[in-house]
């Protein structure tokens, strides 16, 4: 079985168009097998994207997979600095083709498991962490933030509460200052934190 957070370059391709509405510009997006949820915006990152507040200029959309956060933040605003990275080579290859095919000209993507590849720091860091990869992945990627951001800066992350978000609060608070419940709806909680 393959999982979008793992490389299959055997996996079929199934190249397909998925459409977003962000602040009144409809996004468009190439998608495929092999990433994660190829055939819509999940419900999880609509809900960030719509909660999270722009602060900063440099931004990183941590585990990208096809640039959605990345795409739709810099189409909010161009003077944004995007880096989009993850571990998967084909949702890198389609967030590529997504930031020209939305007209974004200030990005950056490349592969990176965790924050292997990133050297610089972030006034943003934005992650909807991939559960399926489990605790420790998750909680790499979380709690490994607070190195790459700047001063005052934010991490926003999405997850449900079901997946673990209680727990997840709690292991945050003993890394960041401060650790924020911002929205919770549905199942899904965004949580900020620095």
């Amino acid at each position: 079985m393959s999982h979008y957070y793992l490389n299959d370059p055997n996996l079929k391709s199934d190249k397909r168009i998925i459409t977003y509405e962000y602040y009144g510009k409809e996004l468009k997006f190439y998608s495929d097998l092999g990433v994660f949820s190829k055939n819509k915006i999940d419900r999880g990152t609509d809900i960030l994207l719509n909660t999270l507040e722009l602060e900063g200029k440099r931004v990183l959309d941590l585990g990208s997979g096809i640039g959605v956060i990345g795409v739709a933040l810099a189409s909010r605003d161009k003077m944004l600095e995007v880096t989009s990275t993850d571990v998967n080579e084909r949702a890198l290859a389609l967030a590529k083709e997504n930031y020209e095919l939305n007209g974004i000209k200030n990005y950056s993507v490349f592969k990176s498991d965790g924050y292997e590849n990133i050297k610089d720091s972030f006034d943003l860091i934005v992650l909807n962490p991939p559960i399926r990869a489990g605790k420790q992945i998750v909680d790499k990627l979380v709690l490994g933030a607070i190195n790459y951001l700047n001063p005052n800066s934010y991490i926003w992350i999405v997850i449900r509460k079901s997946q673990g978000a209680p727990s997840l609060v709690t292991r945050m608070e003993e890394v960041y200052q401060e650790v924020e419940i911002v929205k919770k709806k549905k199942d899904y909680w965004i949580i900020k934190a620095r």
